[in-house]
């Protein structure tokens, strides 16, 4: 039932085709095409349907049409914007090499990160308070195991850093239990990586795999109702009712604070603890990080601390700390 991922209903128009051959290559070759991946994508084939609805001729990417598709929309912000040209882009390069015409937006001419932005970070009595609320989720309808699946979820997004997509995506077999050890497959720019946990977290996914009764390892460890894995907005949505429980403000923006800033959150905790705790210095211990969080490279994580990278073992002695979990009080 959760092994596979759910197919999205594409309208029918010129381009449908053709976005639905791209997703099954990206699925063949073993990108992750969830049903995240397919809205986005389905997004992109509703424009291209609209733009050029002319379905005697041959699908034809056009300079006038791309740049249409890549224009920025209303208020969104840049990373939406570049993400949706990212995609596009590499839609185009697949067109090409079926022998259809298609412009390649250029790359020099991609809006450039906004690195005047601040994430939001939660301090460690929002982090508990958090945890707190996911653990009194009950049994819910549409969601059956949500009490299980959601308190786990957001336990590793905050003892580990990784990204939404990473967390939602893992199968039970990238889930060393006697290790410890978490495998990223094929996450940001195609790298893979091994991230080390907590001992705390060890156990207590040890004892979420047992209550999930799974299987099989080739299964998504945090299923969706409607087969395949969790989606995102089903994630943020239940973010959103535990940052309110908990007590978490609206930002300025109008908005609660996005998943993304658990991930903020622990680079920061972790680069204090690791300065601040263990004494030491910055330019040693950002390499770390870096490499610990998927980052091409350090520029990407002097972003998410705002500045112009020891062992494994540091970074999840500071998932302990900041969670509380040695003292068993959250866990």
């Amino acid at each position: 039932m959760y092994s596979s991922n759910k197919e999205i209903v594409f309208e029918s128009g010129k381009y449908t085709f053709i976005i639905k051959e791209y997703i099954k290559h990206l699925d063949a070759i073993g990108y992750k095409t969830g049903v995240s991946y397919q809205y986005y994508m389905r997004d992109i084939c509703h424009q291209l349907n609209q733009f050029d609805s002319n379905v005697d001729s041959v699908p034809c990417l056009t300079k006038e049409l791309v740049e249409s598709i890549a224009m920025k929309r209303g208020n969104e912000n840049a990373g939406t914007q570049m993400n949706r040209i990212g995609r596009l882009r590499k839609f185009a390069y697949f067109m090409l090499q079926k022998n259809y015409h298609a412009y390649i937006y250029p790359s020099v001419s991609i809006p450039k990160r906004d690195f005047s932005f601040k994430a939001f970070v939660f301090d460690r009595d929002q982090i508990r308070s958090i945890l707190k609320e996911s653990d009194s989720i009950g049994y819910l309808s549409r969601s059956p195991k949500a009490e299980l699946i959601y308190p786990t979820m957001i336990r590793v997004l905050c003892c580990c850093g990784l990204r939404s997509s990473e967390v939602r995506t893992l199968k039970r077999s990238d889930v060393d239990l006697n290790t410890g050890i978490l495998y990223i497959q094929k996450s940001k720019n195609e790298a893979s990586r091994y991230v080390p946990i907590s001992e705390s977290l060890r156990i207590y996914l040890l004892e979420y795999t047992q209550k999930m009764m799974f299987q099989s390892k080739d299964i998504w460890i945090f299923p969706s109702p409607r087969g395949g894995y969790l989606s995102a907005v089903a994630l943020g949505d239940m973010c959103k009712k535990l940052f309110e429980r908990a007590g978490i403000k609206v930002l300025a923006t109008g908005r609660y604070p996005r998943v993304h800033d658990f991930r903020h959150s622990h680079i920061i905790h972790t680069l204090d603890h690791m300065i601040n705790g263990k004494g030491m210095d910055i330019y040693t211990a950002l390499p770390i990080i870096s490499a610990y969080v998927g980052h091409s490279g350090i520029r990407d994580t002097e972003y998410y601390i705002h500045l112009s990278f020891f062992h494994y073992e540091q970074i999840t002695a500071a998932s302990e700390e900041i969670l509380g979990c040695l003292g068993g009080d959250v866990l």
